[in-house]
């Protein structure tokens, strides 16, 4: 299972004391069996995101209870189970300036699955491309991570491939101003083949422009693997 917490500052200027301690707290392995995948911290400011893999839920308890809690500038948590996680090929001529946002998705139960297929198979488009998507437990039903080079181009995203859906009551749209793997690169690409997705759109003709491994830049991660579909 791999979990979502998101981290409260009381305010601004806590969230960067809470990206330290996230970072150095969790950048050694658990004895608890969870194993830390990344962080990253929502631009603004108004929370601290940790992807955390665990095969026990009770030893995410032990994390809120005795490293969560152990930073005092966390006023408040959110956990939220991610499921179904899928990651998707990307292209491999990326844009060099972009940044990464969490676009959460609220819908009517009975389409929670018909979205998250839908959004699975939306392909790239110029400057813009989803890295990967995951059911969630919680406030909203539908995570997918975007790599864009506008945030205007995430509306747009949106209005065009999320927003039409049948059953979607609500979309919101986080920019991340950084992120932190938390493992190392060959594990993180063992866990992408995983969970590998390769949507109806990306067929042998486009394998040559399509990357499936792991992009890092100083500034962000962008996510990327593949799965194959069930079609």
């Amino acid at each position: 299972m791999i979990v979502l917490m998101r981290l409260f500052p009381k305010d601004k200027g806590d969230a960067e004391e809470i990206w330290n301690f996230v970072n150095q707290r969790f950048s050694a392995p658990s004895a608890k069996k969870v194993r830390p995948l990344f962080s990253s911290m929502q631009t603004r400011a108004r929370f601290v995101s940790l992807f955390i893999e665990a095969d026990d839920i009770e030893r995410i308890g032990d994390v809120l209870v005795d490293d969560i809690g152990a930073c005092p500038q966390i006023v408040d948590t959110r956990t939220m189970p991610l499921l179904k996680m899928a990651f998707l090929p990307t292209p491999k001529e990326k844009p060099k300036r972009t940044k990464r946002y969490s676009v959460m998705v609220r819908c009517r139960p009975k389409e929670y699955y018909s979205v998250y297929r839908k959004v699975l198979d939306v392909q790239p488009a110029p400057g813009i491309f989803a890295t990967f998507v995951a059911f969630l437990i919680g406030d909203f039903d539908v995570m997918v991570s975007i790599v864009s080079t506008s945030q205007k181009k995430v509306r747009e995203y949106a209005a065009r491939n999320i927003w039409k859906l049948d059953g979607v009551e609500e979309v919101k749209i986080f920019p991340i101003q950084k992120s932190k793997l938390l493992i190392a690169e060959e594990d993180w690409q063992m866990l992408q083949r995983a969970l590998l997705y390769v949507p109806p759109w990306a067929g042998d003709e486009m394998k040559d422009t399509l990357a499936f491994g792991f992009h890092l830049t100083e500034e962000d991660i962008h996510l990327t693997g593949a799965m194959r579909s069930e079609s």
